[in-house]
């Protein structure tokens, strides 16, 4: 009977696991409300905790997963809450001795979910607690014996740490996070993981960008400007449309800030022309609140430049703009 059971809890977890891949790979949400009704309605009955714990762990952590990309992509904080349930349950048994990847696996889980329920409560506690669980993780998942876990534990590491900063104003914080960064795009790089490396250039920008916004020193400014921009050299339009038109977003806004604080009018001209870039795909039908902030930004821009330059034209633009954006 037990290796009956066995076999049966081995067949319906794979099939759970494959609704999960379905889910997250294709966006498909059925697909991963499927897995997590299957792990907590069919697989976790088959492996009882007392009887095989391994199994009912690993259950546990793909539960934790499932829930975890649901909770992300949906409003509210339940499933995310039920996600870091399941992850705690699984460390109920998973022991860095005995299971040091599996452990730290499922430390990455637990400091995931809890960071995105951390962001949506505004607990800085919680997102204290996520930075401490993604270093714990790390201890494990060191860049030598486990480079691809290493930089994908070390990126969310850097964004706890830049919403952590964000929120608390703290510019150390902020230094660590643009670190963190810094130290994935070793591993990261350009012609090794494109994609990723494009994302991290984009998180770093934003990460200097904050951190300069709060300093005195513009050099920050300029390097973020140099990291988005070269997120730009993957993140083509014609490839990547949604990505291409947040990183002008991000280019504009760092520009914005540099053409402020150095009153240098050719700063925002660029900023001017890189918001209009991302109005070329940020649709005002599809996508209202980005259009807004957008819109808002660029009128911001224009101001600034009017007072600078005399330039009424541009000055009864920028009315235009915000009127626009007052009635979305």
């Amino acid at each position: 009977a037990g290796l009956a059971s066995a076999v049966q809890w081995r067949m319906q977890y794979e099939r759970a696991n494959v609704l999960e891949e379905l889910g997250r790979e294709y966006g498909d949400n059925r697909a991963l409300t499927e897995a997590v009704e299957l792990y907590e309605q069919t697989v976790l009955p088959l492996a009882p905790q007392l009887v095989r714990p391994d199994d009912w762990s690993a259950t546990q952590h793909r539960l934790g997963n499932a829930l975890g990309i649901l909770g992300q992509r949906s409003r509210g904080v339940r499933m995310l809450e039920r996600s870091v349930a399941a992850f705690e349950n699984a460390l109920c048994v998973r022991s860095r001795e005995h299971s040091p990847r599996d452990w730290a696996a499922t430390r990455h889980g637990l400091a995931n979910a809890l960071g995105i329920l951390a962001q949506r409560q505004g607990d800085l506690d919680m997102l204290r607690k996520a930075v401490a669980e993604f270093e714990r993780a790390l201890e494990v998942r060191a860049r030598k014996q486990a480079p691809a876990d290493w930089a994908t534990t070390q990126s969310h590491l850097g964004t706890a740490l830049l919403t952590l900063g964000q929120l608390t104003r703290d510019s150390s914080l902020l230094a660590r996070s643009i670190d963190a960064y810094r130290q994935v795009l070793q591993q990261w790089t350009r012609e090794r993981a494109p994609l990723d490396w494009a994302n991290t250039q984009n998180a770093l920008g934003t990460a200097l960008r904050v951190r300069g916004e709060q300093g005195s020193d513009p050099r920050e400014l300029e390097q973020a400007v140099t990291a988005h921009r070269s997120a730009l050299a993957v993140w083509t339009r014609e490839s990547w449309p949604e990505e291409w038109a947040l990183t002008q977003n991000n280019v504009a806004a760092a520009l914005h800030r540099l053409g402020e604080r150095e009153n240098d009018t050719r700063h925002l001209s660029d900023a001017l022309t890189a918001y209009r870039n991302a109005l070329q795909e940020l649709c005002r039908e599809d996508n209202p609140i980005a259009w807004a902030m957008t819109t808002a930004n660029l009128a911001d821009v224009r101001r600034s430049l009017a007072e600078y330059t005399g330039d009424v034209e541009m000055s009864r633009r920028a009315v235009s703009d915000f009127e626009m954006v007052a009635k979305v």
